[in-house]
């Protein structure tokens, strides 16, 4: 008796200690992390590349505190449906998977509110705005102070963002008001992620100019291979899509990029990097 009621201590013991290792287990399992965020929705479109290279409309997307849009999918925010041509304050919950799927990112995005919605109605160019705005060359541009820090700023964000996990371009407008004599530089704009080195190619979408006048040239930076094996590499300067653009657009296109001609993956991201300037010499309106 006394033997059966020993076995059958020990196993109610047993029993409640594995009930609690359970229960630590599962105490240490992660979750994801839920939270209310603000994000602000351009009116203008981007644009972004899918694995075989064929270009798709995207939002242009930043969180409340960043400085810079980020290309989204039209899709990018459960339960939101995007219009062109309006600017969107959203209240969101945003999700931190603990376990982010294979084919998907670390976050997830469903929208609860839509703060506002207001209709950015672009002014049609007249004729006669030619006649009172002129434009600086490419060579005055890229001299100016308030233009050359901005594009200072944009290398230094392509070099500190870049890591193992990917790395981006960034890019924005260059205006020029020829009353004031003044230059501007508008919105700083993230291209997407580039995960892996196949192809080391990277690309980032400025959408339209908030000022079609005043627009005088567009400037990118393109990325470091430092986080990618020796096997890689590419040529560097302005890519033929970069040359399309200038042409299409007729505006001056200036770019940051490494000083050598080809880089390879593994080079350093603080290796010296020159300015290149394509496209036409100064833009002629219209």
């Amino acid at each position: 008796m006394n033997i059966q009621k020993t076995r059958f201590c020990f196993y109610a013991i047993l029993l409640v200690v594995l009930s609690l290792l359970a229960s630590c287990i599962d105490d240490n399992e992660p979750v994801d992390k839920q939270e209310t965020v603000t994000l602000y929705v351009s009116a203008n479109m981007g644009q972004t590349s899918g694995l075989t290279g064929t270009m798709h409309d995207c939002m242009l997307v930043k969180e409340k505190g960043d400085d810079t849009w980020n290309t989204w999918a039209l899709e990018g925010i459960k339960g939101f449906n995007y219009e062109k041509g309006y600017d969107y304050e959203l209240l969101v919950t945003k999700t931190t998977y603990a376990n982010p799927p294979a084919d998907g990112g670390a976050y997830g995005y469903s929208l609860i509110q839509i703060v506002s919605k207001t209709a950015i109605v672009h002014a049609k160019i007249a004729k006669q705005a030619s006649l009172q705005q002129t434009y600086p060359t490419v060579s005055a541009i890229i001299s100016d102070p308030t233009v050359k820090s901005k594009m200072e700023e944009a290398w230094a964000k392509m070099k500190s963002n870049a890591s193992s996990s990917g790395r981006n371009e960034y890019g924005f407008y260059i205006y020029y008001d020829s009353n004031s004599k003044q230059y501007s530089c508008g919105t700083m704009v993230k291209g997407p992620t580039i995960a892996g080195c196949e192809g080391t190619n990277a690309s980032v979408s400025l959408g339209i100019p908030t000022n079609n006048i005043t627009v005088c040239a567009f400037f990118h930076c393109h990325t470091t291979l430092e986080y990618c094996p020796s096997t890689v590499s590419r040529a560097t300067g302005p890519s033929s899509a970069d040359k399309s653009f200038a042409t299409t657009n007729k505006l001056p296109g200036i770019l940051y990029d490494y000083s050598i001609k080809k880089l390879v993956g593994g080079m350093k991201k603080d290796a010296s990097y020159k300015v290149y300037t394509f496209g036409p010499s100064q833009r002629v309106f219209p």
